[in-house]
């Protein structure tokens, strides 16, 4: 408890140096033996006052230490404002689920204006589930104790947490690293996975993408995946598609396919696939090929009968030919969001929050390779290993948004990448580059394509 409120406190003072009034709401757990700990080490450079109700006959050993060196702080009245007000009332242990006083309490220290800090998690925040009580508090930052907690990134919480600074108590990282279910992707993932570029290089030596895509009357969105696989870094790009839209780059290989009279591509194409096919590094399948049941049933025997070393990508209406598949999935990389999930799960529309909560041991027997589920977070997962993708904005619900992703996923694999690290760092500059767009335009105006603009952005150079 002592070395956790001595972390938090210095992030702290690291932030506030001295000089602000700062009011500490205690509880009777833990979390508020936390808030106790750091009003005495807050008060040298600030001035500390603490509310609490806390019984110290019900205290442990360690927070009654604390709730004891706390008592000449306990003297807050209604004329003295605070600058900052910290909301150690109940922690890790608690959930959405509250009863009075505590949500009276929550209600007026939200209604401060004052700069607001959590400790370990806002009260009123379910820690796993992101659950949140209507009056949960609203932090402008949470110090969290040695890890992010998955609610934080879920449903309520990424409302209500604020800034994430962590507090580490002094557990060893092995331990922490053997508990965590998911590691959240970061730049320096991207500097590890992502292959250097050599001089003395060409084309050949970062790989051959072939997207197949598109429709008569979805022409986009094979241009749109081939652009963002082209611009992630691919060597070659090669776009199979029965109708080429206009704004497919120039620099993009085209195989114009044979089409059904409802403009999607016919069984007649399976030889001219299969020919680029046994040329490829790489292959993205499903955005815009729509449903045709002829067709379907085509793609999953083509793929059935590719080389299972050459990995594959699927998204989009591709998905609805993964229960026909025969083949190892190892190399195989599927992209849903989570009404696709439900219906690969034959689950109608269901739960619409995908995370690895909707990964059950049916699912995953379902395709045993690497999943990418599209939402918030985004999640990518190979066997029991996670990544979560928790940057990116509401601007990216846009039509398109995730043809682009699934170029990007393929052009990192061209390059080398394997297909899990692909799709995990797919989704965080994918994200990444939302994010960069919405430092220049409201959010309402993204389109799909300001995505691909973004990438020689957020890049790590």
């Amino acid at each position: 408890m002592t070395t956790a409120a001595r972390s938090a406190t210095d992030i702290i003072l690291d932030r506030f140096p001295k000089g602000q009034r700062i009011l500490i709401v205690c509880g009777h757990g833990n979390n508020g033996g936390d808030g106790f700990a750091m009003a005495h080490m807050l008060a040298p450079y600030h001035d500390v006052h603490v509310i609490t109700d806390a019984d110290p006959a019900k205290l442990s050993p360690e927070a009654r230490h604390h709730y004891e060196r706390s008592r000449e702080f306990r003297h807050h009245d209604g004329r003295w404002t605070p600058d900052i007000v910290i909301d150690a009332l109940i922690g890790v242990g608690g959930t959405h689920e509250l009863r009075e006083p505590v949500p009276d309490t929550l209600r007026w220290m939200n209604a401060i204006e004052a700069f607001k800090i959590a400790v370990d998690v806002p009260t009123g925040l379910h820690a796993e589930t992101g659950d949140a009580h209507p009056d949960v508090f609203v932090a402008d930052l949470t110090i969290t104790m040695e890890g992010p907690k998955t609610g934080f990134f879920r449903k309520g919480g990424r409302q209500c947490v604020g800034e994430i600074d962590v507090a580490h108590i002094g557990a060893p990282d092995e331990i922490v690293l053997r508990y965590a279910v998911a590691r959240i992707v970061e730049d320096h993932d991207l500097e590890a996975w992502l292959p250097p570029r050599e001089n003395n290089t060409s084309k050949f030596d970062y790989g051959r993408v072939l997207v197949i895509a598109g429709s008569r009357t979805m022409r986009g969105a094979a241009a749109l995946t081939s652009e963002a696989a082209l611009r992630i870094g691919a060597g070659l790009v090669i776009v199979a598609t029965p109708s080429v839209h206009p704004l497919v780059l120039r620099e993009v290989m085209t195989e114009v396919l044979p089409m059904h009279d409802d403009g999607t591509m016919s069984v007649a194409a399976r030889p001219l696939i299969e020919q680029q096919i046994h040329r490829a590094s790489v292959v993205a399948i499903g955005p815009g090929i729509g449903t045709n049941e002829a067709m379907l049933n085509m793609l999953a025997d083509v793929v059935n009968a590719m080389d299972p070393l050459i990995p594959v990508v699927i998204d989009a209406d591709g998905l609805r030919i993964v229960p026909m598949l025969t083949r190892d999935l190892t190399n195989v990389v599927l992209t849903p969001h989570a009404g696709e999930l439900a219906r690969l799960r034959e689950q109608g529309t269901g739960n619409r929050e995908p995370g690895t909560w909707h990964l059950a041991p049916g699912t995953w027997h379902l395709a045993p390779g690497t999943w990418h589920l599209k939402g918030v977070p985004s999640v990518t997962r190979n066997g029991n290993v996670e990544y979560w993708t928790v940057n990116g904005n509401p601007g990216m619900a846009t039509a398109g948004s995730g043809d682009v992703l699934t170029g990007i996923i393929a052009g990192l694999i061209a390059q080398g990448m394997t297909p899990f690290h692909a799709a995990a760092a797919g989704s965080y500059l994918h994200a990444k580059a939302g994010d960069w767009c919405a430092l220049f335009q409201p959010m309402e105006t993204m389109i799909a394509g300001d995505l691909i603009t973004a990438l020689p952005y957020v890049l790590p150079s």
